[in-house]
């Protein structure tokens, strides 16, 4: 034990210990309700907002940076929930190397960070995957799915398709977010759209949705 205590207060890992210790006090705060656990939520939308009228490529692009998005579990697990792991890994990473390998040097010590951190980003996006189907239905426990059916809501997501999307539907007075898909990806929904929720789909969880410029046509 104290040999670990001389471990997270050495000098290189001090930094990363504080962190944590910012992140427990935060999590504390969340289990005695003084915080939400989206108090501190960003909006990853990628298409932003601005409007350009984007070519070929630039949808690609959105697609793809979508798609980064989406293996990293943002948008889908919280991100509080993910940087405390990348910090956690990359803070137990860096305790494991500097005690195998003491380099005697600070600064050498320090650049154990950089390797340590690009590695617990993506140990992150292993380590939290599972709890994209814990979150996934999250606030739609004890929704009925009668109540979404044939509700308006607006997309949060940069574009939705047939794998992929999220969307804010307003039921008396309360926002909640729902997984939502398009029949086919060429419906383009893109952040902001309202659509209209036509179907729940058992096998994902998830709600089909249509545009609401399509819904009038039909």
């Amino acid at each position: 034990m104290g040999l670990f205590l001389d471990q997270i207060i050495q000098p290189v890992n001090l930094v990363l210990t504080v962190i944590l210790g910012l992140f427990a006090i935060y999590w504390v705060l969340v289990i005695l309700g003084g915080l939400d656990i989206d108090a501190l939520e960003f909006d990853f939308d990628l298409d932003g907002d601005v409007d350009l009228e984007l070519d070929l490529n630039a949808d690609a692009h959105v697609g793809a940076s979508t798609q980064i998005l989406k293996f990293f579990n943002i948008g889908e697990v919280p991100l509080m929930i993910i940087l405390n792991v990348i910090v956690f890994v990359t803070w137990a990473l860096c305790i494991i190397a500097n005690y195998l390998f003491p380099f005697g040097s600070l600064l050498v010590s320090a650049l154990i960070v950089i390797p340590s951190f690009i590695l617990a980003i993506f140990a992150s996006a292993l380590i939290t995957r599972p709890l994209r189907y814990v979150f996934r239905n999250f606030n739609q426990i004890g929704l009925s799915k009668k109540r979404v059916l044939g509700q308006i809501c607006k997309i949060r997501t940069g574009e939705v398709r047939a794998d992929f999307g999220q969307a804010d539907l307003n039921i008396s007075g309360s926002s909640i977010t729902l997984e939502v898909r398009v029949s086919d990806d060429s419906q383009n929904l893109r952040r902001g759209d309202s659509a209209l929720v036509v179907k729940h789909d058992k096998a994902n969880g998830a709600y089909l949705v249509r545009k609401i410029e399509e819904v009038k046509m039909d």
